[in-house]
């Protein structure tokens, strides 16, 4: 399900079209609304997604910007969105809409990062609506919270890896002993600080020349 974010517009922009074509259409047919409802619930899903993608590439935001904007955003994504509320959590740490109660009409997705479970997505209804196919939830809705706690996963999973990167590279940075690596066939990949000072060259001027440089003639 996962697309980018520019196929996202596309697709949103056909199906509000192919809307606007069967509300002409299909005016005087019996299955005229059930047809025109379901493609403006895939206009919302995919705006859903699209917005979701947009949030998790603002790199100076925080973790928990992301998590409450998440929670925000997921309400207009389904059908019933002034009865909606939404709440996800994360290693014990609870975001919300302000509206927010269990229900009795609700569902949920586990959040999965490197396959442990470490939190779950609920979007729940504040009052009793016609059945559907979970409930009164749409079979599209119960892909949409799948693929929305999959990204947010995967923005985690993101986040820590960035996280690990910056610290390894702090650490590389004040070490005493000369680190650097090199690729299959003998490139200079990285430099730090301190193979500056013993084999003085800089790292502008050794990446990505043959590591053989170093050698003693």
């Amino acid at each position: 399900m996962s697309v980018s974010p520019e196929s996202l517009v596309t697709e949103v922009e056909l199906l509000r079209n192919r809307v606007v074509e069967l509300e002409a259409q299909l005016l005087d047919r019996a299955d005229a609304s059930g047809v025109i409802a379901r493609l403006r619930e895939r206009v919302k899903e995919l705006s859903t997604l699209y917005r979701e993608s947009y949030l998790a590439d603002q790199t100076r935001s925080t973790p928990e910007d992301y998590f409450y904007e998440i929670v925000a955003l997921l309400p207009p994504g389904w059908q019933y969105p002034e009865d909606c509320c939404a709440r996800l959590l994360v290693n014990g740490q609870t975001y919300a809409t302000p509206n927010f109660v269990e229900s009795a009409w609700q569902q949920s997705c586990t959040v999965v990062v490197q396959g442990r479970e470490i939190g779950m997505v609920t979007v729940a209804y504040l009052s009793a609506h016609p059945p559907a196919d979970e409930g009164p939830f749409l079979a599209e809705e119960r892909s949409l919270i799948n693929e929305i706690a999959k990204r947010i996963g995967q923005f985690i999973e993101r986040r820590q890896t960035e996280t690990a990167r910056r610290h390894l590279a702090a650490i590389v940075e004040s070490t005493e002993d000369a680190i650097l690596s090199e690729s299959l066939d003998g490139i200079v990949q990285t430099w730090n600080a301190a193979a500056e000072r013993i084999y003085g060259y800089t790292a502008r001027e050794i990446v990505g020349k043959p590591v053989m440089l170093l050698e003693p003639p």
